[in-house]
């Protein structure tokens, strides 16, 4: 069984928000679901609470949500470009490059399936749109890692990965 203090300190590593002092009024240290307890318990009692939740897209791509406000707000830190990893997204999205740059590839399909495509450096300071349906990879990152910050709209279609061959581009919709 671990100690009070050992269980407060692995909460206050993985989460961003205090809620180990619910685990601490609740005693949950004394139970093996201590963790899980203490995070419903904070959720329960904090429904409007600000708080932030890590997810670990892939090697060289992280996000911070950050929950409990009126909108929905992301931080990005991409370290790796996208490897081939040509994508569409669920949402519009605004962002803003904080720090950094990236060399972006978009592409354009038509009807016929046929496609094309530009190549654009994006560079901190610049606040963009982007359609869910925009087609994209981050092909480099010059300056190191890129920081950004994202603010996206409500869900427009499923998104997913292309390829794209000498004739044709096809679809695969994403499957967590």
């Amino acid at each position: 069984m671990k100690t009070f203090q050992e269980c407060k300190e692995e909460i206050a590593k993985k989460y961003d928000y205090p809620f180990w002092s619910y685990f601490e009024q609740a005693k949950y240290y004394e139970t093996e679901s201590y963790e899980q307890e203490a995070a419903e318990l904070f959720a329960e009692q904090n429904r409007n609470a600000v708080f932030t939740e890590y997810q670990k897209f892939r090697e060289g791509f992280e996000k911070w949500h950050v929950r409990g406000l009126p909108f929905h707000i992301a931080f990005h830190v991409i370290s790796k470009p996208d490897f081939g990893l040509v994508h569409d997204h669920l949402t519009d999205i605004r962002i803003m490059i904080l720090q950094g740059s990236y060399w972006e590839r978009v592409y354009t399909v038509n009807e016929d399936m046929s496609w094309s495509y530009e190549d654009f450096h994006r560079k901190a300071g610049e606040v963009r749109d982007i359609k869910a349906t925009c087609i994209h990879e981050i092909l480099s990152l010059p300056d190191g890692p890129c920081y950004t910050q994202i603010m996206p709209g409500p869900i427009v279609h499923e998104w997913g990965f292309w390829n794209f061959d000498a004739r044709k581009a096809t679809f695969t919709k994403f499957e967590p």
